[in-house]
């Protein structure tokens, strides 16, 4: 489900709005893709 184009929902948007003021979100929704980019790589070098 998650390598595959899925719906992202906030689950708590006042904490969602609080992290991105503060700098800590780029854009909603984009996390799992970014690990998961940033892991595969790693991985191969295990």
């Amino acid at each position: 489900m998650l390598k595959t184009e899925h719906y992202s929902f906030l689950r708590n948007p006042l904490i969602a709005k609080i992290f991105y003021f503060a700098g800590f979100v780029e854009r909603y929704g984009s996390g799992i893709g970014r690990i998961v980019s940033v892991f595969l790589p790693s991985a191969s070098q295990m």
